[in-house]
């Protein structure tokens, strides 16, 4: 009896053994160990962790960076002010201030590497000395790119609706060669101005994740027959990272070892005013066949937008992206439909800027199944115009006449600018004027004044000028309201703590504190119609608890669920 019980065991485990062995190799469970692995906190010597990252001090490390002026050292900083925005306190406690270029150097592993830049522009104490948050203009460079130019934290989180934020680049570092990053100042006369930094993150990648692999046939590029390759010699600074159907940001920890961040995709979803298309999603494991496990999370593949019962024609998304430059443009594609199940249910049509690239795709098809992740590489190339001009890229998906299902899904969506052949990628400020001079030590001699003369040219220069400087502000205003209307939605900060979590590069919460308001400023908070709308799914009517003659009330949840509360919808109708 005994024996029997234990050859049945036996043979269950060699059954399962050979069960397993038929599995794909590539599982869910899956993830990339980076080789190179820095999270440097600059300005302290303490350590902290986060999210499964533990940082480490600058001071006295072998991190510690290299001075330019002997006479003008770097400084460590502190401030009394704690970030809104993010949910990371660690890296932004510290941060080294300079009046002149500071550089670190980092002994690295060849191969391509994140580096992303954490910022919080605010009023730093260093030496008993206060330094304005409206004085940090400053160049940074990683290597031979220009990575920044003339850039204003404040200007860009400001443009952000933000406090916090980090900037990923990919860069690819050679054998024998160190990876050393500078920061500087921009006015280099004014001794005011001070470049700064909150924590430098370098995180390993796999070889061929976004570099072009040299055996293979290249990217297409839209609107040209040519093919296109990434080179070694490229860098490459991250656009956006969508994880299209889900409301919050996948945040570091959720990734598949790099710690990349993957935004909620309200915020891209064109026009701002349409209805979101509902989220459908699917609970089946994701079988990497065709793609490696490290591509994208579980989550990005287990969730797509699709058009449904919304009534749209397509699906479209908005990217505002500089002029001047070349983007990879990553569709991620996953069929998780359960009725498509062969090739011909499903066929999309993908267009960029009205310039179709894909007449009809099919998913199916080029994965070989349903649960089978794959992606589509395209280079959008952006008018050759002034750098600092940006340029609405729309990407739509419709479905194909012949299509049996009338219906288009998308799954993740990521955009990268490319280094242009200067080594630059650096931008302008976002609606900055003007920085201000350098102080002058020489002051023009004054001129002889004559009161009643000056009044009198004054009088007919003010008449003169009036009607025009009408015209003027008119202009003016239209244009900012239209700039506002298009800004950039951008690499990597927004925790649980707002209800949209973008990470234009990144990590950007899009709630606000109300202006105007007689209430105390921690009582008030504001949200956007996008943000709303992710609260309630929409506006379903599963969600409503009460209606009322002046509209309906929801159930939603903010701050990632933590929070519910009563969102009322007024009736247009109603007197």
């Amino acid at each position: 009896m005994d024996f029997l019980l234990v050859f049945k065991i036996g043979f269950l485990l060699f059954a399962c053994t050979l069960l397993i062995h038929e599995m794909p190799l590539v599982t869910s469970e899956s993830v990339y160990t980076p080789t190179d692995c820095i999270f440097l906190s600059c300005g302290t010597s303490g350590d902290g962790t986060d999210d499964g990252r533990q940082w480490i001090g600058d001071i006295n490390s072998e991190y510690s960076p290299l001075e330019s002026f002997s006479d003008n050292k770097s400084m460590v900083a502190t401030t009394d002010k704690q970030p809104t925005t993010s949910m990371y306190v660690f890296p932004y406690k510290h941060a080294r201030v300079s009046h002149s270029q500071f550089t670190y150097n980092f002994n690295l592993t060849p191969g391509p590497k994140f580096v992303r830049l954490y910022f919080f522009p605010t009023t730093y104490q260093s030496s008993n000395k206060n330094l304005s948050e409206t004085k940090g203009f400053m160049d940074v460079a990683a290597g031979i790119y220009a990575l920044l130019r003339n850039f204003s934290a404040l200007l860009y989180a400001e443009d952000w609706v933000t406090d916090t934020f980090c900037n990923e680049y990919n860069i690819f570092v050679q054998e024998n060669q160190k990876l050393n990053i500078s920061f500087s100042p921009f006015f280099e006369d004014s001794n005011d101005a001070y470049a700064f930094v909150n924590a430098i993150e370098i995180v390993s990648m796999p070889t061929y994740l976004y570099y072009s692999n040299p055996n293979s046939s290249g990217i297409n590029v839209v609107g040209e027959k040519e093919q296109f390759h990434i080179t070694n010699d490229t860098a490459l600074e991250t656009h956006c990272r969508v994880n299209i159907g889900y409301s919050r940001s996948l945040l570091p920890g959720e990734d598949t070892g790099m710690y990349r961040v993957w935004e909620g995709d309200v915020i891209y979803f064109y026009p701002p005013e349409a209805p979101l298309p509902k989220t459908i999603s699917a609970n089946a494991s994701v079988n990497y066949s065709k793609v490696q496990a490290y591509t994208a999370p579980d989550k990005v593949y287990q969730s797509a937008r699709s058009i449904g019962s919304s009534k749209l024609e397509n699906l479209t998304w908005e990217v505002i992206l500089d002029r001047g430059y070349k983007f990879l443009v990553r569709l991620h594609f996953c069929e998780i439909d359960l009725r498509v199940t062969k090739p011909g249910d499903r066929l999309i049509v993908i267009s960029m800027n009205d310039e179709i690239v894909e007449a009809g795709f099919d998913i199916l098809e080029s994965s070989g199944g349903q649960m089978i992740p794959i992606y589509k590489d395209y280079i959008v190339t952006g008018p050759e115009q002034a750098k600092s001009e940006i340029y609405q890229l729309l990407i739509s998906l419709k479905p194909n006449a012949s299509s049996v299902y009338d219906d288009v899904i998308l799954n993740g969506l990521e955009v990268f600018k490319l280094s242009n052949s200067l080594n630059e990628l650096d931008g302008e400020n976002p609606d900055s004027p003007p920085p201000p001079p350098a102080v002058s030590l020489i002051q023009p001699p004054p001129l002889p004044s004559n009161k009643s003369s000056n009044r009198k040219t004054l009088i007919i220069v003010i008449c003169a000028c009036a009607p025009v400087l009408l015209i003027v502000i008119s202009l003016l205003s239209r244009w900012i309201v239209t700039r506002k209307n298009q800004r950039k939605r951008k690499h990597w900060e927004s925790g649980r703590e707002s209800l949209t979590c973008c990470w234009l590069n990144f990590y950007k919460g899009k709630s606000t504190k109300s202006e105007g308001s007689a209430l105390p400023t921690e009582l008030c908070q504001h949200f956007s119609l996008s943000e709303i709308r992710a609260a309630t799914n929409n506006f379903d009517d599963e969600l409503v608890i009460c209606k009322g003659g002046f509209g309906k009330v929801f159930k939603g949840e903010i701050d990632g669920g933590e929070k519910i509360v009563a969102i009322k919808r007024l009736n247009p109708d109603s007197e």
